[in-house]
């Protein structure tokens, strides 16, 4: 009884730590920012594909963020077209109310994910609940309004319970998830691929309704290659942003931009190389291993550098 007691105090502790940690400073910024930080992309890009617009032109999406009068540009929105269907939700919000319900469906994906890690990787209750507190990359996420954090429980649902339509989700919410089909097929899990594969095309019928098929296709070949090239449809941050931690910027270090231009073609070819050098890798140790969970999250920290 003691012993229970004891860890019940604990929890309280890190609960509490994790509110101090998380919670209070981001809900401070949430609260006070009237720009939704990134989440103003989101917002915008469903607020102008609900009125007929293409949610990919970042001049319409200023435009409209200029007539609410809250921010004076919109970064550019580069996610699939079916990706909008997670934020209809919006359409009643303002920019602002919009962004502060994110921040608490957000912690609420937080506690479903800790209960996932739980469940499938049969942690230790009293370091993941710490690891949860501290993981300060949580509480930045969610003041700057981003996706991230659902994608991830997308992911780890889906491969947990070897769901193909989760990850489905999550790729058509974010293309880089996509990446972590790679080492299913090498295992040889078609049941899982082919579930994978299908709800991504169920995903993208369901949305034609509100964006026709020729829309649909031009996201896949004409936003999705100016990854490629670091044009980013007209975005204006630099490569080297402090917090780009990304193959494609490591590389631009070493091979540095002419004047004028936003990475050189000698970074993106290397950077070509040295991902395909990393997925071989993995591809080798898919092959060879037992301990897929390993793997697994060794394709999704590549799946956060490529991009």
């Amino acid at each position: 009884m003691i012993g229970f007691k004891s860890k019940q105090i604990k929890l309280i502790l890190l609960l509490l730590l994790y509110f101090l940690v998380q919670v209070y400073p981001s809900w401070g910024k949430v609260y006070s920012s009237k720009s939704g930080r990134d989440f103003a992309s989101f917002y915008y890009a469903q607020k102008v594909s609900w009125s007929g617009g293409n949610p990919y032109d970042a001049r319409e999406l200023s435009r409209r963020s200029k007539k609410d009068k809250t921010r004076n540009a919109v970064h550019p929105f580069f996610y699939p077209p079916p990706s909008l269907l997670i934020f209809s939700w919006v359409q009643p919000f303002s920019l602002h109310t919009a962004y502060m319900i994110s921040f608490f469906i957000n912690h609420m994906v937080v506690a479903g994910l800790f209960v996932l890690f739980r469940n499938w990787l049969q942690i230790s209750l009293i370091p993941l609940a710490l690891l949860f507190a501290l993981c300060t990359p949580i509480g930045d996420c969610i003041t700057m309004g981003q996706i991230n954090l659902v994608i991830l429980f997308l992911i780890v649902w889906g491969l947990k319970k070897q769901r193909g339509s989760f990850l489905a989700g999550a790729a058509m919410i974010k293309m880089s998830p996509a990446l972590i089909l790679w080492p299913q097929i090498i295992w040889r899990k078609w049941q899982f691929v082919g579930w994978t594969i299908a709800f991504a095309i169920i995903f993208s019928v369901i949305f034609l309704p509100f964006m026709g098929f020729e829309e649909q296709k031009s996201f896949y070949t004409d936003v999705l290659p100016q990854f490629s090239s670091g044009q980013y449809s007209g975005l204006k941050v630099p490569i080297h942003l402090s917090s780009n931690h990304s193959i494609p910027e490591f590389c631009a270090q070493w091979f540095p931009a002419e004047k004028g231009t936003r990475i050189s073609v000698a970074a993106q070819k290397f950077s070509s190389f040295v991902t395909i050098g990393l997925l071989s890798c993995l591809s080798w140790l898919a092959w060879k291993t037992k301990s897929e969970i390993k793997i697994l999250g060794a394709f999704v920290v590549l799946m956060v550098l490529v991009p």
